[in-house]
């Protein structure tokens, strides 16, 4: 499908796609030597988001129906990636912003585009940091101030507190800022508080669902069927037991899935929630590029 958006037309036949419980079978090999097709080189990106503006339309149904109206191969326009989001949208990623713009343009020339969809350059996030094992208690206000004052790169910054919860030293502290501020303060290996230098590090939130281990959604909100009867243990991949009392050893069924789907080969032996795991970094990539827009 990703081929079609790109302009290119495939003749291969295509073979049938395992399932669940083949792929959650298959021994683990040894990993390939061979360079994985999904490595890539981290690069800058540019994102545009479509939403229909029917409610209860789905995002396959969004994806199906602007590439039939919009073929980037015959405007010019490289493509790199299209994932589905949230209320039945899609998010595109091109490599320049000037891609972005003729996407926009030729969606814009059409009223039959106009008429069914919304089509948006997605709003930047505002980077997170979490500082770690803050012993001294203190309001939201106050803990703002102090950082302004102790740290020069935080004087004129625009932080907001999130939220806070204990740890097992005091509390860990979730405070987002305005991207300038952290470019500077990213920069340090420790952050000033009265007395203390504190560990500190950025701070992603991935959305996970622990009942199928896709990303996008909870597993409150999952919908894949398969997972019906209960979840599937994201460390080695099958069903009918949990993660903290798995004994096997770690096969990520996203990475396998991949595999099988697209005939990469990426390797399987971490669980599925590890930061080893291909599919779990390029979620971490698509969002740093809805933070910082790269």
């Amino acid at each position: 499908m990703i081929g079609h958006l790109m302009g290119c037309l495939s003749t291969e036949t295509r073979e049938r796609i395992p399932t669940f419980a083949e792929v959650a079978s298959t021994p683990i090999g040894p990993p390939s030597k061979a360079r994985s097709r999904s490595r890539s080189r981290q690069r800058k990106a540019h994102n545009v988001m479509i939403y229909p503006k029917e409610e209860g339309s789905s995002s396959e149904e969004t994806k199906r129906m602007i590439q039939s109206k919009i073929i980037p191969s015959q405007i010019d326009v490289k493509v790199n990636n299209v994932k589905n989001i949230g209320k039945g949208g899609i998010i595109k990623k091109s490599p320049t912003s000037e891609d972005i713009d003729k996407l926009i343009l030729e969606f814009q020339r059409k009223d039959e585009n106009r008429e069914k969809f919304e089509i948006t350059r997605p709003k930047l996030k505002d980077p997170i940091i979490i500082i770690l094992n803050v012993n001294e208690d203190l309001t939201k206000e106050t803990f703002i101030e102090e950082h302004k004052d102790l740290n020069d790169e935080l004087a004129e910054a625009y932080l907001i507190v999130r939220t806070s919860y204990k740890s097992r030293f005091g509390r860990n502290w979730i405070v987002s800022m305005n991207p300038e501020a952290f470019k500077l303060i990213i920069k340090k290996s420790r952050i000033n508080l009265n007395w203390s230098r504190l560990t500190f590090k950025e701070n992603f939130r991935i959305l996970q669902c622990f009942k199928c281990a896709r990303y996008g959604h909870t597993a409150v909100k999952c919908r894949n069927d398969e997972f019906g009867d209960g979840g599937v243990c994201l460390r080695c991949g099958t069903k009918g037991h949990k993660e903290s009392e798995c004994q096997a050893p770690p096969k990520c069924i996203n990475c396998s899935l991949h595999n099988a789907k697209f005939r990469t080969t990426n390797n399987t032996d971490h669980s599925a929630r590890s930061n080893l795991c291909k599919i779990r970094g390029k979620e971490i990539e698509l969002l740093i590029s809805r933070t910082y827009g790269q």
